[in-house]
């Protein structure tokens, strides 16, 4: 048995494509490292497999242009930078709005790796030497836990002078990387199966962490593991 994300690699789609696709056929609440029966794949080639080799660039006579491309994607490294803990402020005395500028001494250069921030980053992995982003809140946490208030555009450096020893320390560890928020995993599996019994249609939700293994189980005890084939409803009583 494979999962989601195997299906989506063998056929060269992305595990979003592959989700939204199950779903189109029957199998809904999907996740990429979910299981897929072999009797799922059979159903989503049939549904879908001619499109996908069709839209796919024609190559040569005598290629293996027929059969399911493995495409592996290597995820691209979070860029840490620059970070400080303290800002002051000035004031535009044209309009007499104040603004948010680092301060005089700063503190040391922490290490933040701000894709996984709620912001995001801002340069979107490229170096911006000089330019800056204040933070609208109290702001996150560098990787030695210090609470910065603004990053800088540039790559933080363990060798700089003003690095903070134990960012550096961490740094030089491959430590201190974040999960960028449209990564992260809920507490919860939150899966759900939606089943149509004497006419009514029931969903049933799995309340197991997110971590769990084995069947999806509701708060009554319903399981599954595939789908609605290996449906088993909560006991009576």
């Amino acid at each position: 048995m494979m999962t989601v994300q195997e299906v989506a690699d063998r056929y060269g789609v992305s595990a979003t494509f592959l989700v939204q696709a199950l779903a189109k056929i029957g199998c809904h609440g999907m996740k990429p490292d979910a299981n897929v029966s072999a009797a799922t794949v059979a159903r989503f080639e049939k549904a879908f497999g001619d499109k996908i080799r069709a839209a796919r660039p024609q190559s040569e006579p005598g290629s293996d242009s027929d059969q399911p491309r493995v495409v592996r994607r290597e995820p691209k490294p979070h860029v840490m930078r620059v970070a400080h803990e303290h800002i002051s402020g000035k004031r535009d005395m044209r309009t007499m709005v104040r603004y948010k500028v680092l301060a005089d001494e700063p503190g040391p250069a922490h290490a933040i790796d701000a894709a996984g921030t709620r912001e995001g980053d801002p340069w979107r992995g490229e170096e911006a030497p000089g330019a800056n982003k204040f933070y609208d809140h109290q702001g996150p946490h560098a990787a030695c836990g210090a609470q910065v208030k603004v990053v800088m555009g540039n790559a933080f450096d363990a060798e700089q002078d003003d690095a903070c020893p134990k960012c550096a320390e961490l740094v030089a560890a491959g430590k201190g990387f974040r999960t960028p928020p449209h990564e992260r995993r809920s507490p919860f599996c939150d899966s759900f199966l939606r089943l149509r019994v004497e006419g009514r249609v029931i969903v049933e939700q799995c309340r197991l962490r997110d971590y769990h293994s084995g069947p999806h189980r509701t708060f009554d005890g319903a399981t599954w593991d595939a789908g609605a084939v290996d449906y088993v409803p909560a006991p009576s009583g």
